[in-house]
């Protein structure tokens, strides 16, 4: 190519074609502009994305929300829990087994891996021929044809309570505790370690009992020597005798306190035979004590304050004697009959408990005694507190279990479930029971008698649940 021929393609084309060229666009149709989205219109359907995804991990982990608190709480309990079990290395392997989370509200029963050997025994799954695989899944589960175990949801959870404590643990715990379910379960105290002892399957309910019973002391949990049952102490139930300043404290035993209170007494001279109670001074129970009358004020006999003072106050003295204590875990009908009925005549008094006139009843009879729950706000002036056994009733004695009318309230549970179910549930349940604040003020009457641990032995308590600490099986106490 040459200068000539490239000055050519240089030069511009005639009017008369770009007149022609611009004709011609200007006929086309236009086409439209597309609009770009504002940036307030995603942000809007951002949010909805994340509420929609909140929603379905808050319904599934705890079910259809009760409450707003509990909706939002939801997500953060999941994730403490995935923190939590991170750290669960350390513990023993045969507590490991692979966990499901429910996907929603129609898929309540996750499907639950059981672990290669059953975790205490060693044994694998005890179902034998002819045993009801409901019963020895636990509530609500099944087994399937291949052998996995359909284990039951734990979005509700079963908890055995000692039939004397139920109106006190009804009154204490709400239906809901961490997301999950309570279904509180009476059993009798000789009953309330059934499920927990002699069931070697990990899955069984209930998942926790209370009690007033010692697990060491149960023949069943002796028998079986689990190594993976935890033991927490959550309270105490006592009651103390007041008097009148006027005459001092009145030195009593526990074998004199009985033989005052109790409706039928051992025959002095047959002491296998019982008798009416003849007692009407004290000093015919000792004569160092005074010669007054045998007077003492306290709950009505039939009312739950009056069965809780009679055990507290006769089932020490009654142990005094051997053929009565001879019928504890022989005969409990009769024991008692016989070692925690109150006398009928005049001796014992009914008044209501919490009701004002108590201490203008003793101070008209200042050598009477009067029975009121541990912890009661003594006027000043007027009462004083009765040593029992030369034991004054204080905070350190009934901790120490020397008080004789008082005794602890434990719970208990396996160590299994307390990784199954994770720490954060059993600690919201001791914190309910145990907090003086979450007791319902409507249900007071129930907590007569009952008393909280103090700073340290909560703090004690709670530090055994998470290091799961066990029932030393073998070891006197």
């Amino acid at each position: 190519m040459n200068d000539e021929f490239l000055h050519r393609l240089r030069k511009a084309p005639p009017p008369e074609f770009l007149n022609g060229l611009k004709a011609r666009l200007d006929r086309q149709p236009k086409l439209p502009h597309p609009r770009r989205p504002g940036f307030g219109r995603g942000l809007i359907v951002g949010f909805l994305v994340a509420g929609v995804a909140f929603a379905v991990t808050s319904v599934s982990l705890t079910g259809l929300p009760t409450s707003t608190a509990q909706f939002f709480s939801a997500p953060v309990q999941f994730f403490s829990r995935i923190i939590t079990g991170q750290g669960s290395g350390d513990r023993e392997a045969d507590h490991t087994q692979i966990k499901a989370v429910p996907l929603s509200p129609w898929f309540q029963t996750p499907i639950t891996m059981q672990p290669a050997s059953a975790p205490e025994s060693g044994r694998t799954s005890p179902v034998s021929p002819g045993t009801d695989s409901a019963s020895a899944t636990g509530a609500g589960a099944s087994a399937t044809s291949s052998g996995a175990v359909v284990q039951p949801t734990f979005l509700t959870a079963s908890i055995a309570v000692q039939d004397e404590l139920f109106p006190m643990i009804q009154s204490t715990l709400p239906e809901r505790v961490g997301g999950i379910r309570i279904n509180l379960i009476t059993k009798p105290a000789k009953e309330v370690f059934a499920s927990l002892c002699k069931s070697s399957y990990p899955y069984k309910d209930p998942y926790l009992v209370i009690t007033t019973q010692h697990a060491a002391a149960d023949p069943a949990c002796q028998r079986e020597q689990r190594t993976s049952i935890v033991e927490l102490n959550f309270g105490y139930q006592a009651v103390m005798l007041v008097r009148s300043k006027l005459y001092g404290p009145l030195n009593l035993s526990s074998r004199e306190l009985f033989l005052a209170l109790a409706q039928k007494v051992p025959n002095p001279e047959h002491p296998d035979v019982l008798i009416d109670n003849p007692y009407t001074t004290w000093n015919q129970l000792d004569p160092a004590l005074p010669y007054d009358a045998i007077q003492i004020y306290g709950p009505m006999r039939d009312s739950p304050e009056g069965r809780l003072a009679a055990k507290l106050l006769l089932d020490a003295g009654c142990n005094t004697f051997a053929t009565l204590s001879a019928l504890r875990g022989r005969d409990e009908a009769a024991f008692e009959t016989a070692c925690r009925t109150l006398r009928t005549d005049r001796a014992y008094q009914e008044f209501a408990p919490g009701k004002p006139g108590l201490t203008d009843m003793l101070a008209v009879a200042p050598t009477a005694l009067g029975i009121t729950e541990f912890g009661t706000r003594i006027p000043s002036g007027g009462l004083i507190m009765n040593p029992l056994d030369g034991i004054a009733p204080d905070y350190p004695a009934v901790a120490a279990h020397t008080y004789p009318a008082s005794r602890a309230l434990y719970v208990y549970l396996t160590a299994y479930n307390i990784n199954s179910l994770g720490d954060y549930w059993a600690n919201n349940i001791l914190w309910s029971i145990m907090n003086p604040w979450a007791l319902p003020t409507k249900e007071a009457g129930n907590l007569w008698g009952f008393v909280h641990l103090n700073d340290t032995e909560r703090a004690a308590t709670l530090a055994n649940l998470k290091n799961q600490k066990t029932v030393p099986f073998g070891q006197r106490r």
